[in-house]
């Protein structure tokens, strides 16, 4: 059997780089940031005062940006967006019984997400700005009351503002 041996030359090389340099850049992308975390209004709350209940709220909330990037942006659009606080729906409320905490939904209590947020295509800004999410009639969401998820109701708000801002590019409250 007969040895077959391909030697890329530097030009072939360079080639392959600035393609595939070339196809990164153009993909969608999704910047998602949290300015301190530990300062936001649930931070306070015993569910959230640990580190890792912080985290996992926080992967699952970039997670979910990324996701409706990777579906709705343009290959050379760049969404950066930065959270200042979030209130996720709801109040936790110690049981009186051994149980932990339950988070109890209650038509006063909606999420709230404060964010700041660029989006870009290649180097130009399309669109940019900071606003305050707040869903207040969050309980009769028929699309999410039947999910397990617990950051349901933030992603749905999530999803709506991804739709009419970034997908849509209706303008935002001045």
């Amino acid at each position: 059997m007969e040895r077959v041996v391909l030697r890329a030359t530097p030009i072939m090389s360079a080639l392959v780089l600035t393609l595939l340099a070339g196809a990164a850049q153009a993909a969608p992308t999704v910047n998602v940031t949290f300015d301190r975390p530990e300062r936001f209004a649930d931070a306070s709350v015993d569910q959230y005062r640990s580190e890792q209940a912080r985290l996992t709220t926080i992967k699952a909330i970039r997670e979910h940006l990324q996701k409706l990037g990777q579906q709705h942006l343009q290959k050379n659009q760049t969404l950066e967006v930065e959270f200042l606080d979030i209130d996720l729906a709801g109040e936790f409320e110690p049981l009186r019984s051994r149980m932990t905490n339950v988070r109890v939904m209650r038509s006063e209590t909606w999420p709230r997400l404060k964010l700041r947020y660029t989006l870009l295509r290649g180097d130009q800004v399309v669109t940019k700005g900071e606003e305050t999410l707040i869903d207040m009639s969050y309980l009769g969401r028929a699309d999410v009351r039947a999910s397990s998820d617990l950051l349901r109701y933030e992603k749905a708000l999530l999803a709506d503002w991804f739709r009419e801002r970034i997908v849509q590019g209706k303008p935002g409250p001045n």
